[in-house]
């Protein structure tokens, strides 16, 4: 089925969805996966000026070792869609500083018209603060729970003390 123009709707409108959108998103295209359109909140995000035309490994090489290629790698070559919660990430932010964070990103292939995969549209969200937040709330219930241990530990040594037995 071939969609008319007029199916899609305004392509001006669209683009300046694509660019406001909340989540960083980013279109690859190629077995390169070169990029070919960043919105404003991935430009922002990982503090790239530069991304057009660049493939993914070039446009982020502090993604080396932390599997990110493999798994766009293996969208595209697969032609199925992937998502990925909480991805612990290492990334510069536009300085040679890497700071760690946590990823939920979806990963959408798309087909020309032949139906071959032509390239990926990524959603990206920072999960850092909810993944911080977690941690902390469990940090403090497993020293919550070493305080009680410690507590029930010290009354019986009381009672076996003090108490006749």
């Amino acid at each position: 089925m071939h969609e008319t123009p007029d199916a899609f709707g305004d392509v001006g409108a669209a683009l300046a969805g694509f660019e406001h959108l909340p989540s960083m998103t980013i279109v690859l295209q190629g077995p390169e996966l070169t990029v070919t359109a960043a919105n404003a909140a991935m430009r922002a995000g990982f503090a790239r000026d530069q991304l057009m035309g660049v493939p993914l490994r070039e446009a982020f090489p502090e993604a080396a070792g932390q599997r990110a290629y493999e798994i766009y790698e293996r969208a595209y070559e697969t032609g199925e869609p992937l998502e990925h919660h909480e991805f612990r990430f290492e990334v510069g932010r536009g300085t040679p500083e890497v700071v760690e964070v946590f990823l939920d990103f979806s990963i959408a292939p798309f087909r020309d018209a032949d139906g071959l995969v032509d390239g990926l549209v990524c959603e990206i969200k920072d999960a850092t603060e909810r993944v911080r937040v977690r941690r902390a709330a469990e940090d403090r219930a497993a020293r919550a729970e070493t305080q009680y241990a410690e507590v029930v530990d010290l009354v019986r040594t009381l009672q076996d003390t003090m108490l006749p037995g």
